[in-house]
């Protein structure tokens, strides 16, 4: 599964009034005083989270289901073959949430007549009472009639997984005319027992298959194979899929709706993106890499896709980013329906959660953590899937800047977090989902991957794939496995970092001995050792001389340790962690020249991008005619995020003395946030009658981001020619340009303008709550008939769900409508009372007026209190 961050979400929705930058948290980099505010529950108030006991064995399961769509129930039979997992069972228990049980009873292997049993069903468990004592070697099926109330359940979820449904029908009653009608399953972690009966634990395996019966203009997706697709008498179409290897209860899905479905393949497997029809033509622009996936991750890990298929689906108001369902991938909508104008400001978001699901397909689908709390065991590879997919693509530049953000992610979340990568006691299961088993297991695996080397590597994930293919597995099988290649004990390399919290914080001073001839280099661990490991840190330093480098590989063992080296010469710069392979915090600092000689000759983009960021860290440095000459010459650097970051990190001074070059950029610059960062810096430092210009031009660029931020400059110095070309692109709902427009009309606006808000709302589903305040700031300035109809639409288009960050928007915004209303109250008021002994048709007007303005008040207040 893919996680979509709280942070992520809120930068989304923000996007313009504050630019997020992508490049480098010089603050989550360096500031080790983060590391001091821990909160997590003790785990002496915590319960032990074992792994699900084995009672009995799935080995197959057959469904047939179909649907009331004006309930949003699902109508189910279930056969399911089981047998004794090893000692004799008389009875057992399915997982079966919200269900009304219809009909109970058992078929053995030799006999196809029903046997009746007694059951009982409460708490969201079938208990079957078995009509003899099976052993082992015996199996049976078990059938259950029933109907799935996923409405019924009570909402749970968390940051990742927002709700615990398992089943969803979306847009069920057809109300919503700019929503299509879907249904689709979610069910990680243990939510697809909501609509099927089954044993809903991460280390069951099981096969199945499934007949769905829908409309004939409903497209259909499941695991596996369509087999059959049967024309029924009564209008219906039933679609037969099966799935004929096994994998775990969570990973069943379907998925339905009318869909376009674009195909590729791979050495003959189908491969398929099931997208709406309005995004059809820009289906392959998306999903097309993964073909190409596919065979790189084959030949990488030396283990074939091993699925009949792979299908890619996106649907509405999903509640993660993506999950990894056995041969057919869920996506929400929002990250993978997109115009080929919008990508070209996605920075590889999409095709980054397309390689993590895929990835999973081997870590997750093939291989299956047994429990939740070793969840790193798929979070962790499917995050590391992103890197090795930019690394082969893009290069190692590209893939480091990800492993940079990683990092930023999980250093982050330390500052209020800092638990057990392998958690064994947890509050919630949900609570696995967290920055701990995905960004920083990623990077612990990269970190391994540097010890052991390319080759042990990728050996030892072939032969963990291979042992246990189609089984479940602990963190510790994985160490063994590596030990089983390397020869070498890791215990301490696990321990470290899969067993214990935390992470080393180093302080590092090198200083060259002229009389001795040496350099030494001081490295000390300044984390807390009495809550967070003393850490083992094998250690690569590059020394750079003249005409050559010379590699020194040491390890770290002490809190503080000197290690010396002799060489004739002084060194022009010692590089620590010269691979940019730890996750560690480091504070080391070295002079203006030191800096610029590791960006000038240290091959990595962190080597350059630790460099610039000392570099611009100080006005001191700003001033300094070396630096300036280094962030000129960055200006051209091979990474945009570098080229990016050094832009931002101009003062007035510098934009002005290179503003030549800056114009050129704007012109030429491959990226769209180059050539944003640049008028943004023109802007504010530089603004003239060449800026606006330039501006103008860029209203017009092919980047939706672009265009946007040059809107917003024209309407702050040209706002006639703004409200202009705001009004030309009145109906555009994609990409970021919306969001600027909104801005436009808020603020210069006039009432006929309304029909673009009304638009966003129904068409821009990405993005209805980043329309409030600026909806709110232009609705302040209508008549109050067109207050009343604007809330209106938000009542109808934003839906109170259970999101304090939602519940606090719409709070705000019904909040400043009602204070306008009731300062148009006051007047009206007054205005009546003045006419009172006139008893004209102004005034009774006025009257009308009045009733209608306090009856709108009123429903607004009572909106307000909805959301109390």
């Amino acid at each position: 599964m893919r996680k979509i961050s709280f942070l992520f979400l809120f930068s989304f929705l923000f996007l313009f009034s504050c630019k997020t930058k992508k490049s480098i948290n010089k603050d989550v980099v360096s500031n080790p005083i983060l590391l001091d505010t821990v909160s997590v529950t003790d785990k002496a108030e915590q319960e032990y989270r074992a792994s699900n006991t084995r009672h009995y064995d799935i080995i197959h399961t057959k469904l047939d289901v179909g649907f009331d769509w004006e309930k949003a129930q699902l109508k189910g039979k279930a056969w399911i073959k089981i047998r004794p997992y090893f000692y004799p069972i008389n009875k057992l228990e399915l997982d079966a949430q919200g269900f009304e049980i219809k009909e109970v009873c058992l078929y053995n292997n030799l006999n196809p007549a029903k046997i009746p049993v007694k059951y009982t069903y409460s708490d969201n468990i079938l208990a079957v009472s078995l009509d003899k004592n099976y052993q082992r070697t015996d199996s049976f099926w078990v059938y259950v009639d029933y109907v799935a109330k996923p409405e019924d359940l009570p909402k749970k979820g968390s940051a990742v997984i927002n709700d615990s449904k398992g089943l969803y029908f979306i847009n069920y009653d057809g109300k919503d005319e700019n929503k299509p009608k879907q249904i689709w399953t979610q069910g990680e972690t243990e939510s697809n027992s909501a609509w099927f009966p089954t044993f809903d634990h991460p280390n069951e395996k099981m096969t199945h298959e499934i007949s769905i019966t829908v409309e004939k203009k409903y497209v259909t997706l499941s695991n596996g194979i369509l087999v059959t697709q049967r024309e029924n008498a009564d209008g219906t179409r039933t679609d037969y899929w099966k799935m004929d290897l096994p994998h775990s209860p969570y990973l069943v899905m379907m998925a339905i709706g009318e869909y376009a479905i674009v195909k590729d393949t791979w050495r003959s497997k189908e491969v398929s993106y099931y997208v709406e029809k309005e995004y059809e033509p820009y289906a392959r622009d998306v999903f097309g890499h993964t073909p190409e996936m596919m065979e790189f991750f084959s030949t990488k890990l030396g283990v074939d896709y091993p699925w009949s298929k792979y299908a890619q689906i996106a649907v509405r108001d999903y509640v993660s980013g993506a999950m990894e369902n056995t041969t057919a991938t869920i996506f929400g909508d929002k990250f993978v329906q997109k115009t080929d104008r919008e990508l070209l400001d996605d920075e590889q978001f999409a095709e980054d959660v397309i390689a993590h699901e895929l990835f999973h397909h081997w870590f997750g689908d093939l291989v299956t953590a047994e429990s939740w709390s070793n969840l790193p065991l798929n979070e962790s590879f499917a995050t590391y899937g992103e890197y090795l997919w930019r690394e082969y693509k893009y290069g190692r530049d590209n893939a480091d800047y990800h492993a940079k953000q990683d990092l930023n992610k999980y250093i982050f979340e330390s500052s209020y977090k800092k638990v057990d990568m392998a958690r064994f006691y947890y509050d919630d299961k949900e609570d696995m989902f967290d920055a701990h088993s995905y960004e920083k297991g990623g990077r612990i695996l990269h970190m391994l991957r540097k010890y052991v080397g390319d080759e042990a590597f990728f050996e030892a994930l072939k032969m963990y794939l291979t042992e246990y293919k189609f089984q479940n597995t602990e963190i510790h099988q994985l160490r063994l496995v590596f030990e089983k290649v390397t020869g070498e004990d890791l215990n301490w390399f696990f321990n470290q970092w899969f067993y214990a919290k935390g992470h080393p914080s180093l302080s590092i001073e090198t200083i060259y001995d002229d009389v001795q001839r040496k350099t030494k280099v001081d490295i000390e661990q300044t984390q807390d050792i009495t809550k967070y490991p003393l850490y083992r840190l094998p250690i690569k330093i590059d020394f750079y001389f003249k005409d050559s480098v010379v590699r020194k590989e040491i390890v770290v063992t002490k809190q503080k340790e000197t290690f010396d080296f002799t060489f004739i010469h002084q060194p022009r710069l010692v590089n620590v962690d010269a691979d940019k392979s730890l996750l560690a915090l480091k504070k080391e600092d070295k002079s203006i020249e030191e800096w610029r000689y590791q960006y000038y000759n240290a091959p990595l983009f962190i080597d350059r991008q630790e460099a610039l960021v000392k570099l611009t860290m100080s006005k001191i440095y700003l001033a300094n005619p070396l630096v300036n000459e280094t962030l000129k010459e960055a200006l051209t650097d091979k990474s945009p995020v570098l080229r990016e970051y050094t832009i931002d990190s101009f003062d007035s001074t510098l934009t002005r003395l290179l503003r030549v070059d800056l114009f050129t950029i704007a012109a030429t610059d491959k990226s769209s946030f180059v050539r944003t960062a640049v008028l943004t810096k023109l802007n504010k430092y530089d603004y003239n009658a060449e800026v606006l210009d330039l501006a103008k031009k860029q209203m017009l660029d092919s980047s939706y981001l672009v265009a946007a931020t040059a809107i917003k400059i024209v309407s702050k110095n040209e706002p006639k020619l703004a409200i202009e070309e705001a009004r030309k692109n009145s109906t555009l709902t994609k990409g970021a340009v919306p969001s600027v427009l909104a801005e436009v009309f808020a603020e210069l606006g006039e009432e006929r303008d309304y029909p673009f808000f009304q638009n966003q709302f129904k068409y821009n589903s990405k993005n209805k709550l980043g329309f409030l305040a600026s909806f709110q700031q232009f609705l302040i300035r209508c008549s109050n008939d067109k207050i009343a109809e604007g809330v209106e639409l938000v009542k109808r288009e934003v839906k109170v769900e259970s999101s304090k960050y939602l519940k606090f928007m719409l709070k705000r915004f019904y909040t400043a409508i009602a204070e306008e209303y009731a300062k148009r109250e006051v007047t009206l008021k007054a205005e009546v009372e003045k006419l009172k002994s006139t008893e004209s048709a102004t005034l009774i007007e006025k009257e009308y007026q009045l009733q209608k303005l306090i009856a709108s008040k009123e429903k607004v207040d009572i909106l307000m209190n909805e959301l109390k």
